[in-house]
């Protein structure tokens, strides 16, 4: 997933259409906030895929790069980074946000468990 979709859909949930006048501030943001959302969801990712991320990326350089967690998180980072960019102006939004991400991540996280059937081992 390319972080410039995380970010756009960031965009489109807090109501700020691409290329507004507006956005400059939040296209400029968008990569170092990708970068705490990488953190926070890091642990998630590496359980959903069974492998361990290189956790001393501190930040994404540009949105036009690969997002590095699996893409299952895709929702949990948008949210998340819709949440960032409204937590000073908007606080109960970025709080309705942010808990949505956290569903969205727990969701993902239990989706990806894989459930084997239970074996009967008595007679």
């Amino acid at each position: 997933m390319i972080c410039n979709n995380i970010y756009q859909t960031a965009l489109a949930l807090i109501g700020e259409p691409n290329h507004s006048t507006g956005t400059a501030d939040y296209e400029k943001r968008a990569p170092h906030l990708l970068g705490v959302i990488f953190h926070r969801l890091v642990r998630i990712s590496e359980a959903i895929t069974g492998t361990a991320l290189d956790r001393t990326k501190l930040f994404i350089a540009s949105l036009d790069e690969e997002f590095p967690l699996d893409e299952r998180l895709f929702c949990a980072a948008a949210l998340a980074l819709a949440s960032l960019f409204v937590l000073d102006e908007l606080p109960e939004l970025a709080a309705e946000l942010d808990e949505r991400a956290d569903a969205e991540a727990e969701l993902a996280a239990r989706e990806a468990v894989s459930v084997t059937p239970t074996r009967e081992v008595y007679p």
